[in-house]
């Protein structure tokens, strides 16, 4: 016997397109992150992946208006935005940082689901920031303009293709528009002042605590497949 699962609603709404098969979605292996985020004394931001930015301008900008903004509030609560230029380990962010800052380059990004599980406060571009912002950056971190053409894993769908189809209805149903106690912005102004006045801490227990439902769901998941599989394989 054969079960089929999916990672995400996402990728259920691709099978059952290519299939006419429905199957069962279940959380992104990612989602089981043995570590937490507990707090950071830091009041750092962690912008992550900050090439993506780099790609429009928009990281100078948004450095200027940041350390602008920062004047506003007290020495000790002032945030400094800081980007990801090498490579950092998991105990490296969940402790050195008071939140990640991330652009969803991808409807199934791991690292959205670690740092999510590990409850960890998490700043992210609006859905209508998304639709106006990324068709301008390459889908997909892999993406080579030299090596576009040669295969489906070079030639990704953009979120530019789903504008221009009308099938940006589809990016509702992706996890990172999906979960809740995720704060989005909608410019960099907003930006600034969410990272300022968010309260992590009340944040980070709603995370962990959803974490916990959904692993528990999935649990029932493969509890049942399991079952199925050893109830066919007695049946013969």
């Amino acid at each position: 016997p054969t079960v089929v699962l999916a990672q995400g609603v996402i990728l259920e709404l691709q099978l059952f397109y290519l299939s006419g098969v429905a199957v069962s979605p279940v959380p992104v292996l990612g989602q089981y992150m043995g570590l937490l985020w507990t707090g950071s004394a830091k009041q750092r931001v962690l912008m992550l992946r900050s090439d993506l930015w780099r790609r429009l301008g928009f990281l100078g900008s948004l450095m200027v208006l940041a350390e602008s903004f920062s004047q506003l509030f007290a020495e000790d609560q002032r945030l400094q935005f800081q980007p990801q230029d090498g490579y950092l380990s998991y105990e490296e962010i969940l402790t050195g940082y008071s939140s990640a800052l991330l652009v969803t380059w991808d409807c199934n990004v791991l690292s959205f689901y670690e740092l999510y599980s590990a409850g960890m406060p998490l700043l992210m571009p609006g859905l209508s920031l998304v639709l106006r912002w990324q068709p301008h950056i390459r889908w997909g971190t892999t993406w080579d303009e030299a090596l576009a053409g040669q295969g489906p894993w070079f030639n990704p769908a953009s979120v530019a293709h789903a504008v221009g189809t009308g099938a940006t209805w589809v990016l509702d149903y992706s996890d990172a528009f999906r979960y809740p106690h995720i704060t989005y912005f909608q410019s960099a102004s907003d930006l600034v002042f969410k990272a300022h006045t968010l309260h992590g801490g009340s944040l980070s227990l709603r995370m962990k605590a959803f974490t916990r439902v959904r692993e528990q769901q999935a649990l029932r998941i493969y509890k049942g497949v399991t079952w199925h599989l050893l109830d066919s394989s007695v049946r013969k």
